[in-house]
Parts: structure tokens; C-alpha cells; sequence
């Protein structure tokens, strides 16, 4: 297990047809048949079935790639996800870590790919930054039953709460493997484009079913997954923030409606989502004291109840609040214009007008 969580060789887990396996996918057929229809089922999934299975694979790599490196880019601090299921996470991210996908890098350098399917984009949580409840959406094999209906609660990065409508003990028994069974060593991201979610197929193996929805794994965390991780020792990883354990269990968490909202480090991602969530408070919101304590209500409201509810720590209050912003609005209102107006003006006029093109308008979620 060392060798391959460090990628200190070149490793690939791939699956073949059993007839157990196959009557399980596809039961109340004959077994040859449904060894039959899970041989094409992997061959469709795995890309073998597009008559250039390498250049598909080259392809695929490419586009896991490029969502790898835009989630580097943006230097996320934590990810939120949400689902009408009841999921309501807050995954904060290790100190250092870094996203990967599709293909790995051994020690000598040579690309490979270390699961045939991959669909998966993943990061390391911080063992001590996982906060809220999170429900499965696909059952989970442990021990060859089936554990169905689940949800875990995390607190500061500890499962404290769990339950399931079926083998809820399989599931306690998981969590309680060792000491860090019950904290997260990975959340994967997963598209929803996923030929095994397409397919509708559930597979009751772990390889195909978690690259059928975003996930997240109980237990050890992947060195890679930090900069410089591979050469790090377990004490070093572990003040990184990653979490070290005997298992490493995938579950499914991905549902059709989930959300998911990265925050960078610099705190744009909550910005970005009050706006497309049009709950936003613009600048000319501001300019009109009752339109503006009408929006800041309701925003406190939302907000507080987060703090207090899901992070345990003490709201924002309103009046202060309203009274500090409204000062901030009389020395603002002489800098504030009619954009619209004021640039036809200019160009008629003859002026030249210079647009901040990149922030203003390639970033900006009603435009970029």
C-alpha cells in the first residue's frame, strides 16, 4: 500500500466478469448472458467500445487534465457541497494540497493511469476541517453486504453521528476500523457526463460505482495529494492535515442536484454565490437605504443561521451592521455613476473609455 498511495511505481486496478459479479449487475437472466451484457458494459465505460480506445483514452486524459489544473489554479481553501437529499457539507482542504486526476506520475517520471475506469477529479480534506452531514446515494459494499440509506454527520473533521436503513452496524463497524477510520482521506469530484452514471448501472464494485458520482473515502489520505507529499513522513503529512489509517473506503455521495461552491483562499466563492444565487447586495443596492436594509436582512438571516447552526460560532448583528454600511455608502455615493449613461456620454464626446476586460468581464458569472 505504500508503493502505490505514493505512486512510487507505476500500479493500474482494472476489473474482469465473474458470474457471481455478473449475476449480481443483471439478475433474472441466464449467467452466461449476464456475463455477456457486463463484459459490454465495461467495454462501453472503459472506452473500448469507441473503435480507437487509445486516442478516446488521450482525449479523456487531456479533459481530466484541464479540470485538474483549473482546480489548482483557483488555490481553493475549502469546497461546500449541497443536495436536497439533506447534504450539507464543508470539506476544508489540507495545508498544501494539491488536485489530481485522470493520470498519475511515478518516481521515474512515467505517466500512468491507476484506474481503468477514472472519471474522478480529487483533493485531500484536512483531517480536522470537515464539517455537516452528507448522505449516500449509492449503496456501499463492505464485506461483501450491501450497507444502504446511510448518512454520516461530521464534527471538526470526526464522524460523530451515523445511521443506516440497512447494516447500520456494517457501517459502525467501518468508522471504528482504528483510531482515524472515521475521518475523510479524500473528496472526489466527479462529472455527471460519467459514462457509469449515464449507463444507470449500478455495479456493486467500488472501481466503477464511485466514478459514477462525486465521493469521498473514509480513512487514509494520499501523499501525492500534497506537494511534496511522497517524500514526506507520516508525522510531517499528519501536520499537513492529512488524515493516515488502515482503509482507504470510498462511498458515493453524488446526487443529480448536487452543488458544489469552491471558496479560494482569498474568499471569492461565496461572493460569486450569493450573486448567481441573486441574493447579492450590488453597489447600487447600497445607494438606496430601504432597498438595502431590506437585502442585508435577509442576507444576515441566511448567513447567521449558517455560522451558528453548522460552525457553532456567533452570527453578524444586523443593526451594526446596517448603521456601518450606511456610512460607507455617503462616502462612496459621489464615486458612483450610471455606467451605461456615463459611457455613451464619453463616446459621443469623442473620449477614449478603457475597460478592465479580465476581472470586469471575462470572470464575472453573468458574462464569463
Amino acid at each position: 500500500q505504500e508503493y502505490t498511495m505514493n505512486d512510487r511505481v507505476q500500479w493500474c486496478v482494472a476489473a474482469v466478469p465473474a458470474p457471481s459479479w455478473a449475476a449480481k449487475v443483471f439478475p433474472g437472466i441466464p449467467v452466461e448472458e449476464a456475463m455477456e451484457k457486463l463484459w459490454a458494459l465495461i467495454f462501453d465505460v472503459c472506452r473500448v467500445s469507441t473503435g480507437d480506445p487509445v486516442s478516446a483514452w488521450k482525449a479523456h486524459v487531456a479533459e481530466g487534465r484541464r479540470h485538474r489544473d483549473q482546480l489548482n489554479a483557483w488555490n481553493l481553501d475549502h469546497i461546500h457541497m449541497t443536495s436536497s437529499n439533506g447534504t450539507d457539507l464543508t470539506v476544508g482542504l489540507a495545508d498544501d494540497a494539491t488536485w489530481e486526476g485522470a493520470s498519475s506520475k511515478a518516481e521515474n517520471g512515467t505517466d500512468f493511469i491507476a484506474n481503468v475506469p477514472t472519471e474522478e477529479v480529487f483533493c485531500a480534506p484536512h483531517r480536522e476541517r470537515v464539517n455537516g452531514i452528507v448522505y449516500g446515494t449509492k449503496p456501499y459494499v463492505y464485506n461483501g453486504q450491501l450497507i444502504e440509506g446511510w448518512h454520516v454527520t461530521f464534527k471538526d473533521g470526526k464522524v460523530v453521528e451515523h445511521g443506516a436503513e440497512k447494516n447500520a452496524s456494517l457501517l459502525a463497524e467501518l468508522l471504528s476500523t482504528d483510531e482515524n477510520a472515521c475521518r475523510i482521506g479524500e473528496i472526489a469530484l466527479v462529472p455527471a457526463s460519467s459514462p457509469i452514471n449515464q449507463s444507470g448501472v449500478l455495479f456493486y464494485n467500488t472501481l466503477f460505482d464511485e466514478n459514477a458520482a462525486c465521493h469521498i473515502a473514509f480513512g487514509a489520505g494520499y501523499p501525492t495529494n500534497i506537494k511534496g507529499g511522497s517524500k514526506m513522513n507520516r508525522t510531517e503529512l499528519l501536520a499537513k492535515g492529512l488524515n493516515d489509517s488502515a482503509i482507504h473506503e470510498d462511498v458515493m455521495i453524488g446526487a443529480p442536484d448536487t452543488n458544489v461552491i469552491g471558496t479560494t483562499k482569498n474568499g471569492i466563492g461565496p461572493c460569486y454565490a450569493d450573486k448567481i444565487n441573486r441574493i447579492g447586495i450590488r453597489m447600487c443596492d447600497l445607494m438606496d437605504k430601504e432597498t438595502f436594509a431590506e437585502k442585508l436582512k435577509y442576507n444576515v438571516a441566511q448567513k447567521n443561521m449558517l455560522l451558528e447552526k453548522l460552525y457553532g460560532m456567533e452570527g453578524f448583528d444586523y443593526e451594526t451592521m446596517l448603521d456601518d454600511y450606511l456610512g460607507y455608502a455617503e462616502k462612496l455615493r459621489p464615486y458612483v455613476k450610471d455606467t451605461n449613461y456615463t459611457v455613451q456620454t464619453l463616446v459621443k464626446e469623442g473620449k477614449n473609455v478603457l475597460f478592465e476586460g479580465a476581472q470586469a468581464s471575462m470572470l464575472d458569472c453573468d458574462n464569463g
